[in-house]
Order: C-alpha cells, then sequence, then structure tokens
C-alpha cells in the first residue's frame, strides 16, 4: 500500500486512469471500441507508474469500489443524481444509469471466483469474455446491459 493510499484524500494526492472500452479503439469494425482494442493498445500504457494500489488479492475490488463512490459522490454534488451504485455480492459491483423510454442501462462487474447471473430480462449490450453456457458472468469479466 502506497503512502497515498492511507489517507482519505488519496484520491487528490493521485492520478487515475479510466479506459471506456466502447470508445477507445474498434478492432472487429462494428463502430464501437471494445475489449479488444483496449488489449491491442496495452503497451501504450506500460511507462504510466501506479501511486494507488495494494499489495492484497482484493485490492482491484477496493479500489473499484472506492472510485466509483467517488464517482457517485462528485454526480451528486453536481445535481446528476440517474447513476446509482447498487447493493451487489460482496464480489460483485453493479452500477446503473437510465436509458430512453424508462429503461436501464446496468454494468455488472465480477470480481468472484464463481460465475453470477444476470438478471432475466436484461439484453446484453456488450461484454468483456462470453457469458457461460448457462447465461452467467464469469469471474474477472464485465457485462454491459439494457434493462426493461
Amino acid at each position: 500500500m502506497t503512502a497515498n493510499n492511507r489517507r482519505d484524500d488519496w484520491w487528490k494526492q493521485t492520478v487515475v486512469y479510466q479506459i471506456y472500452p466502447r470508445s477507445f479503439k474498434d478492432v472487429n469494425g462494428d463502430g464501437l471500441g471494445d475489449i479488444a482494442g483496449v488489449t491491442e493498445k496495452m503497451d501504450y500504457f506500460k511507462d504510466f507508474s501506479v501511486d494507488t494500489e495494494e499489495a492484497d488479492d482484493g485490492s482491484m475490488l477496493r479500489l473499484y469500489r472506492k472510485l466509483l463512490q467517488l464517482r457517485q459522490t462528485i454526480l451528486t454534488a453536481t445535481g446528476d443524481t440517474s447513476a446509482q451504485l447498487l447493493d451487489a455480492d460482496d464480489d460483485v459491483v453493479a452500477y446503473s444509469r437510465p436509458a430512453t423510454e424508462g429503461r436501464r442501462f446496468l454494468s455488472i462487474t465480477n470480481f468472484g471466483d464463481e460465475p453470477v447471473a444476470l438478471p432475466d430480462d436484461a439484453v446484453v449490450i456488450a461484454r468483456s469474455v462470453p457469458l457461460t453456457d448457462d447465461g452467467k458472468l464469469d469471474s474477472d469479466a464485465s457485462v454491459w446491459l439494457l434493462l426493461g
């Protein structure tokens, strides 16, 4: 754990990079960025330094949750209360935003060791890996859904 992580205002003392795969790089030619595009450009990030990290296995999950909570705080402070960090399993992070016609977008990231079930009425928009044969989200994977 770096010295920056030990402070409550660690996020003011470090740089955080976030990649939006949908707009980062399109590899398959469908007009939308994809996970393969991010993977293809990983060399671009090789010289970036990391200030914010922890040594144990759960660090990415905790960091991801902290960043989403910080994002929620910023959105609320600016008056945008449309995005919601949802309660989920201890190893799952779920985030929701309104879509059109009363529907919602839902992003789910599974940091756990076991696949997790997705809502029955959801339409998969994008995913980092194929779903399991029974339609679950595998471990270390993310999916973006449209509900309603």
